[in-house]
């Protein structure tokens, strides 16, 4: 299914139905990542927002 990333807004694939298959499985997410995720209200991102808030939190 189509998406639009909450964050940045651009179209991406999501497989919610299939999520082993999703490509977001392919990130592997910081901690400190998946914190300040759980804090927010954003459902679904894209991958590149996904790999820049796992570059940001190493910043922290």
């Amino acid at each position: 299914m189509n998406k639009n990333c909450e964050r940045c807004k651009k179209e991406f694939t999501c497989n919610t139905n299939d999520i082993k298959n999703c490509d977001c499985t392919k990130i592997v997410l910081k901690d400190e990542t998946k914190k300040f995720l759980s804090n927010t209200f954003y459902n679904c991102l894209c991958n590149d927002c996904l790999n820049q808030l796992n570059d940001f939190s190493s910043l922290a």
